[in-house]
């Protein structure tokens, strides 16, 4: 009964946060690469849509990727040139502020 229990509640949490789940973090013990020094902060990531930070003794970089589940009335939206985490994916459904007919035809969701 415990491990029913146990299922049921992995799969509803897993199920209900597909979307918040994308993403990818690295950390590591030690100096900080490419002679980055104790307090910088640099753009990383293919697309630059990621930021890194340097402490006392490790190094972290943090990114946003894949692509959001991003439902029936729904597009995504990205914005490159901005900086993390503003340049991550971000879904856009009618009732929006935002929501923009035009890209949403597009899709062919008419």
């Amino acid at each position: 009964m415990a491990f029913k229990i146990w299922f049921i509640m992995f799969f509803y949490i897993t199920c209900n946060l597909k979307p918040l789940s994308y993403g990818i973090a690295i950390s590591s013990h030690g100096e900080c690469p490419d002679g980055h020094k104790e307090g910088d902060s640099w753009s990383w990531g293919e697309t630059d849509c990621g930021r890194c930070s340097c402490s006392a003794k490790e190094w972290t970089c943090v990114s946003c990727a894949g692509v959001l589940d991003y439902g029936l009335d729904c597009y995504q939206e990205r914005h490159l040139g901005a900086p993390y985490p503003k340049c991550c994916p971000s879904r856009v459904c009618k009732g929006d502020p935002d929501f923009n007919q035009t890209k949403y035809d597009l899709l062919g969701r008419k």
